[in-house]
């Protein structure tokens, strides 16, 4: 793998000749290194994957399809002349079940609250949209869908329209902080997937929800 790794530095060298052209400017130094890795990646046919420089450190982020290609990519961001470290952070796609179960642990005490029978997002539920938004910058690659449910009182149809405008209320939300809207999408259920049973309040309460999907 690693003699592959060494035809692929040949195409990229030449960039990093400039490292000994320009100033010991940490920025200037990591702005090339950030460069020659992403090229040095897709020279490699490795998709997906985030790269950022601090100096000389590299850091990889982002969604690969198998341990295989992860440990590739770091090592060819490592071979590179002007690396000095590479924090390999890359997820591999089929660890999905991993990443749902802890979207699922910050949704499971902390709800996302709604003024009643409206789409406006209660203040007191910034502390969890925040856990969200760190986790969706923590996984830059990743896509999600974000269900809304509500209970069986009132109207069925107009249930579904309130789960679907709640949905992209935290659409909404987690844009304004910087998370691309085309990483999201949003669906409305209304009362037709409940988890817990409509003939009490607690029940009630435990179906008016928001679930986010991760999507590989």
């Amino acid at each position: 793998m690693l003699a592959k790794i060494g035809s692929l530095l040949a195409a990229i060298a030449f960039p990093l000749l400039c490292l000994n052209c320009i100033s010991t400017d940490s920025l200037q130094i990591a702005t090339l290194l950030r460069g020659s890795v992403s090229s040095g990646l897709k020279a490699a046919n490795i998709n997906g994957v985030d790269v950022k420089a601090d100096g000389r450190d590299i850091i990889l982020k982002g969604t690969v399809p198998s341990e295989d290609i992860k440990t590739k990519a770091g090592a060819l961001a490592l071979a590179l002349p002007g690396v000095r470290t590479v924090d390999n952070e890359l997820v591999v796609s089929g660890d999905i079940k991993v990443i749902q179960s802890q979207l699922d642990k910050i949704l499971l005490d902390k709800k996302i609250e709604f003024e009643s029978s409206k789409a406006v997002i209660l203040t007191v539920s910034t502390p969890v949209l925040q856990q969200v938004l760190d986790f969706l910058i923590k996984y830059p690659q990743l896509s999600v869908t974000i269900n809304g449910h509500t209970d069986n009182t009132g109207d069925a149809a107009a249930n579904r329209t309130l789960s679907q405008a709640r949905a992209q209320a935290v659409i909404a939300w987690l844009s304004q902080h910087g998370i691309a809207a085309s990483r999201m999408k949003a669906a409305g259920f209304g009362p037709d997937k409940p988890i817990a049973t409509n003939a009490t309040p607690e029940g009630r309460a435990e179906n008016r929800r928001v679930e986010m999907i991760a999507n590989q």
